[in-house]
């Protein structure tokens, strides 16, 4: 379907059903359905009993059909949305989540692959707020008819479709798709269960009518479960609409007689009160509150008992949908800014990225630019996940992708961690991981997907030019890399020069018969895109460099305090901004001379030249920017660079730069033209060419301009997003007609594979 650009999709209506919600819920769901890709597509919002926030914002929704109601039941509210619809699909999603960029193409098509008979489609949850807990909340779900929803997180799709069997395909709530004509021959959702099971109940129903139920893993939604009227707490749930709906459903839907269910119903949730009393017992609640659930569950199971009964008996009767006269289709708005170029030309992508330290307390140019190719990616229309270590709620970035945390585990190395959770939310099309930390290791050695590392500065290289000793810790690091260099299908090498290093550092051709490799440069936001912040930048006089990064031996650091000492004595207007953490305990500087660079540097210019510097420490990325629009030169004379990100950010700004001939830095500085290149370790060259631009401003503004042309044609993220898709695609395919694919999926011997 997708890949047809000229067929005709079928409408789509989105159902959200709220009560007792803050407005920012809705208003951030809204603005993702509205950067859905999908189109015709409207949205019906049905609003219970709420603040008066969210009553302001449903009543300023112009392009939303929007019904206000006074009673709290879940099951009534979706059949109100389903009358005032007008889509040819139904699709239901909570107020407290929000979908993956192509969650309705997904469900659509995957309900046009299962044809007619194909009443509903769900896609899988993912429990963003799970700190710790399960990565996943709803994949491939089933349940008995007895309501045991145990079953709600399996890997492989399910096929429980028989009207006479014991366990069926079940949807999850949160994310669910009916054709319209199915929803309406069964009569809609029973309003007898108010809330939970309304949508395994229609489930059943439509099976038992002769529908199929599907499910799709690929139709993502992240759900950040809130608070509400039937959620207090994570204790407190509301166990008495839980005991009645799930006893009213077993009576309504289970063979066995009225007393044998009403028995098995009891005994499957008596484990409800053991969880209580442990709680209790742990002080997570008190003894009150823990009579209070008992209470509940009593009351619920009794209810439940008496619908089941009248149901058995005829007193409740199915009902049909409200009549309602024909709806016009109201047109969602389009963001038109998430316009998905790949959607009119090639099937979108599920990329998973690896980046462990994105999100830590110092993180550094991987988490850069995977954040940068993360949303290059899925302004192309990609669905992108970002993984990330440590517990902690995931989140929705406003520019397209997820970032959910991967949880360590005691006695697991990380990048079986990774693994496991990735299994979890399979099928990704390819998954990349960083060189450091070899994160991608046992994806690549599992064959779940093909693999792509993309190199930066090896451990190795910087254990060398910090000097670290080669401790355990270290050799397990370095082998690590080693392995998922080993087990990658393809290479993508930031600079060239970065390629030549690990070729050489470990004796390593990246370029073979079963791996891919290129070179595809680092791209940056433009200036235009970045958050402002008003607030003046420190106060200096004179002309202003500017310093930033880490506080360490590889990045050059005493080398700019020598030159600038130098300089600095020559040119009486000369001023420094140094901004960055200081790396002083964990690359060895402090063990070795008992002090910090800060101290060191200090001491090197005496009081007289340490008054012309301001120390900033770790900085924001609105302050980063800040500085970088007020220094007059940027500065950075680092031992070893496999990039360089920083100047980029400098010349989006249109600032000269002043870096290292060494690395990838002279693949972005072009010296001469658009900034200075000396030679690494030597503060005296270093010193001169802050002096050559420190006395002549015209230069600065011309190597600032050349500077800023070379980054827009070069090293913007769209470029960058552009180029490392072409190469997904071209992994992909070279992966899936590997040998290496076809032993790993078990279509060849692994006797064969080991001999080829």
């Amino acid at each position: 379907m997708l890949a047809d650009p000229g067929r005709r999709l079928p409408s789509v209506s989105v159902i959200i059903s709220t009560a007792n919600r803050p407005a920012h819920y809705v208003e951030r769901l809204l603005e993702r359905l509205r950067a859905q890709p999908y189109r015709p597509l409207e949205v019906v919002l049905v609003v219970g009993p709420c603040p008066d926030d969210m009553r302001a914002l449903a009543e300023s929704q112009d392009d939303v059909k929007v019904q206000f109601i006074t009673e709290l039941n879940l099951a009534r509210s979706r059949n109100i949305g389903i009358g005032l619809s007008s889509g040819e699909i139904l699709a239901f999603i909570d107020d407290d989540a929000v979908p993956s960029h192509l969650w309705l193409h997904e469900l659509v098509e995957a309900l046009d692959r299962e044809g007619a008979g194909c009443g509903g489609v769900g896609g899988a949850t993912v429990h963003a707020n799970a700190s710790p807990g399960p990565l996943m909340q709803n994949r491939n779900a089933i349940l008995h008819e007895l309501g045991d929803t145990h079953e709600s997180v399996r890997l492989e799709p399910g096929t429980l479709n028989d009207a006479d069997g014991p366990w069926f395909n079940r949807l999850h709530g949160c994310n669910m798709a009916f054709r319209r004509a199915a929803i309406e021959a069964v009569g809609g959702f029973d309003e007898t269960f108010i809330y939970q099971h309304e949508e395994t109940d229609l489930c059943v129903r439509l099976i038992r009518a002769g529908y199929r139920i599907a499910h799709h893993p690929r139709g993502l939604v992240d759900h950040f479960p809130a608070t509400s009227h039937f959620r207090r707490d994570a204790y407190d749930v509301s166990y008495f609409n839980i005991l009645r709906s799930y006893t009213y459903f077993a009576l309504k839907h289970a063979r066995q007689s009225f007393p044998a269910t009403a028995w098995r119903v009891f005994r499957a949730h008596v484990p409800h009160w053991k969880r209580f009393a442990f709680w209790t017992l742990t002080c997570r609640i008190t003894p009150w509150r823990a009579a209070k659930f008992v209470g509940q569950w009593l009351n619920g199971y009794a209810k439940g008992l008496r619908l089941g009964w009248q149901w058995r008996q005829g007193i409740i009767k199915p009902r049909p949908l409200a009549a309602t006269a024909p709806r016009e289709f109201l047109p969602i708005r389009t963001v038109s800014s998430w316009t998905a170029p790949a959607l009119d030309s090639s099937r979108p992508m599920r990329i998973a990225l690896l980046c462990g330290e994105l999100g830590g307390s110092s993180p550094g140019g991987v988490a850069v630019y995977t954040e940068h190719l993360a949303e290059g990616l899925a302004r192309r229309g990609h669905e992108v996940v970002v993984f990330r270590s440590g517990y902690g709620p995931g989140s929705a970035k406003p520019t397209g992708y997820r970032v959910l945390g991967i949880p360590p585990e005691a006695d697991r190395p990380h990048s079986l961690c990774v693994l496991r959770q990735l299994r979890a939310m399979a099928p990704f099309d390819l998954v990349e991981a960083p060189l450091w930390g070899g994160e991608g290791a046992a994806v690549g050695l599992s064959g779940l997907a093909p693999v792509v590392v993309r190199l930066e500065t090896p451990l190795e290289v910087v254990r060398q030019m910090s000097g670290l000793p080669l401790s355990p810790d270290m050799v397990a690091g370095i082998g690590a890399e080693r392995l998922g260099l080993s087990y990658a299908s393809g290479v993508i090498a930031i600079s060239q020069a970065i390629a030549g290093t690990v070729e050489a550092i470990y004796d390593v051709r990246l370029a073979t018969h079963a791996r891919l490799s290129t070179v595809i440069p680092i791209g940056v936001p433009a200036a235009c895109v970045l958050s402002g912040d008003e607030a003046n930048p420190p106060e200096m006089n004179g002309v202003r460099f500017l310093y930033l990064g880490r506080l360490e031996a590889r990045k050059g650091i005493l080398d700019l305090g020598a030159a600038f000492l130098r300089a600095a004595k020559q040119h009486a207007d000369l001023t420094l901004w140094i901004a960055g953490s200081d790396n002083s305990e964990s690359d060895g500087h402090r063990a070795r001379t008992g002090q910090t660079y800060e101290q060191t540097l200090r001491a090197m210019w005496g009081p007289d030249i340490a008054r012309r510097v301001r120390f900033l420490g770790r900085v924001t990325e609105d302050a980063k920017n800040l500085l970088m629009a007020h220094c007059d030169v940027f500065v950075a004379p680092s031992l070893y660079e496999s990039f360089g990100i920083v100047f980029l950010e400098a010349m989006r700004l249109g600032k000269p730069v002043i870096g290292t001939d060494v690395g990838g830095i002279p693949e972005i500085v072009i010296h001469g033209e658009t900034g200075l290149l000396v030679p690494a370790n030597d503060p005296e060259q270093l010193a001169q060419a802050m002096l050559a631009l420190a006395s002549d401003s015209e230069r600065r503004n011309r190597l600032g301009g050349s500077g800023l042309e070379r980054f827009q044609s070069r090293f913007t993220i769209d470029e960058f997003a552009r180029r490392s898709e072409s190469f997904y695609r071209e992994v992909i395919a070279h992966w899936q007609g590997s040998r290496f694919a076809e032993a790993v999926q078990g279509r060849v011997e692994p006797a064969t594979f080991k001999a080829a």
